[in-house]
């Protein structure tokens, strides 16, 4: 099967609206154009938020500088440090900061879980479809506004939303006792209060 490429999502994007695709991206003059590219780029941002599997990596150690610094890349989202299970982290700036000490400077390497943006062209295809479906009904509602045809592309975006999420459990192996909101559950103050007056 051939990738889907940038200029495939937006041409497909384009055909979903209604209005004429494009050989390449190079010259994109049509108003219509860079607004898709804009908002192709803008539900990227969103879909990376969502912290899926695809997006996951496990057991990533980050340097620390001279300082004791922990600078993170451009395409890195969200940090959650692995270990002790107390010590809380979150990016501020390009930085690692160690919000359970109050501080920016880290005793050496760490072990995170980290969450990345990642470009179109490294997606797996199954997140491409959606992602070009909903950049599509967003597309149209910036251009168009609503109609009739955007309750058309609702339910595209619905229809690829769930491929992608059964795709994702399969994929990530997931079960009733290893998932976040699970984990939330089962460790949350409210849950060990009510287990302790048993």
């Amino acid at each position: 099967m051939v990738r889907t490429t940038r200029v495939d999502a937006i041409n497909e994007m384009l055909t979903l609206i209604g209005v004429n695709t494009i050989a390449s991206l190079d010259d994109p003059l049509r108003q219509d154009v860079i607004a898709a590219e804009q908002t192709l780029d803008e539900s990227l941002k969103m879909l990376a938020v969502q912290n899926s599997f695809y997006n996951t990596f496990e057991d990533v150690t980050l340097d620390t500088d001279v300082n004791g610094f922990i600078y993170i890349s451009d395409d890195i989202y969200n940090v959650e440090l692995k270990g002790d299970g107390v010590t809380k982290a979150l990016i501020k700036g390009n930085r690692v900061y160690n919000h359970t000490d109050k501080t920016f400077v880290w005793d050496g390497p760490q072990e995170f879980e980290v969450q990345y943006y990642l470009d179109f062209a490294d997606l797996p295809e199954v997140v491409m479809r959606y992602i070009i479906h909903a950049a599509a009904r967003k597309l149209y509602l910036k251009l168009f506004g609503p109609s009739q045809h955007l309750q058309y592309l609702v339910g595209e975006e619905k229809m690829h939303y769930d491929i992608w999420q059964r795709w994702e459990a399969d994929q990530a192996d997931l079960n009733m006792l290893n998932t976040y909101d699970s984990f939330r559950i089962w460790g949350s103050p409210r849950r060990e209060g009510r287990n302790s007056r048993r």
